[in-house]
């Protein structure tokens, strides 16, 4: 990295002294000194600076191409734990975290589904259940519906389901 400011440093000296131009470096010339006593510095635009104008116009442009031609997504704006993959299903607009030791399986009527490959019961599946809902907050309250979802849905009748942590984002 240090070969590579110097050569610039130095080429732009060597051009700078063919064509008679200031190098940028350079302290300015003062003028002469008029009797209010305040000091005027003569500086034209040189070629680097015009070059610099052109050279931040391109780098903005392809910027903003380069932006609306790859559009982020929240899973790639945030660090992937550790041991972890994600799965990102674009056409539905929903990804979350897996751990990379399992592996996915074909699960009827869900979206996708992902099991450790040793603990059987240890799996994730992702399943859409038509609604005639308009806002997730029409379901009730989000305690009332969590409560509600692991003690009826995800545990069987004789087992005591507990809640750590909720949270709504």
């Amino acid at each position: 990295m240090a070969a590579s400011s110097l050569s610039l440093s130095w080429a732009s000296t060597t051009i700078s002294n063919k064509l008679n131009v200031p190098h940028l470096n350079e302290a300015l010339q003062p003028t002469s000194l008029p009797t209010n006593n305040t000091l005027k510095c003569i500086r034209g635009t040189t070629i680097t600076e015009e070059s610099h104008h052109n050279r931040r116009a391109l780098l903005l442009g392809f910027g903003a191409l380069t932006a609306t031609l790859f559009p982020s997504t929240s899973v790639l704006a945030q660090e992937k734990p550790k041991n972890y993959e994600a799965f990102v299903d674009t056409e539905d607009g929903y990804s979350y975290y897996y751990p990379s030791d399992w592996r996915e399986f074909e699960f009827l009527a869900h979206d996708s589904a992902f099991k450790d490959r040793y603990m059987q019961l240890h799996n994730v599946r992702v399943r859409f259940i038509p609604t005639d809902k308009k806002d997730i907050h029409d379901l009730g309250s989000m305690d009332q519906v969590i409560t509600d979802l692991v003690t009826k849905v995800y545990s069987s009748p004789n087992q005591e389901a507990t809640i750590l942590n909720m949270e709504e984002r």
